[in-house]
């Protein structure tokens, strides 16, 4: 099963610069919160993991913009973009 066939992700920021991301991952066919999924950026020790209501904030400050983030959900197949498509995606609110 795909991940970005199941879930999507609402996110806010205090300006659509902004470094830090923060959001809520939702199931799309159940439209719930889901916890604990790991957010990461691949072959970093940059990440967070969503709290049991399925928030979570992650500081792309540092980042390079070509580097891919990494979303992985128990059971479903890891989701894989670069930082700068993830953060196009931020002014769509949802993906």
């Amino acid at each position: 099963m795909k991940i970005d066939h199941t879930l999507f992700f609402l996110f806010t920021a205090s300006a659509f610069h902004a470094q830090v991301i923060s959001g809520t991952v939702i199931s799309k066919n159940e439209n719930y919160p889901i916890p604990y999924v790991k957010i990461g950026i691949e072959k970093k020790s940059i990440g967070t993991i969503s709290d049991d209501k399925g928030n979570f904030s992650i500081d792309l400050s540092d980042t390079d913009p070509r580097q891919k983030i990494k979303i992985e959900v128990p059971g479903y197949d890891p989701y894989q973009e670069k930082i700068q498509n993830f953060k196009s995606m931020i002014s769509r609110k949802y993906f």
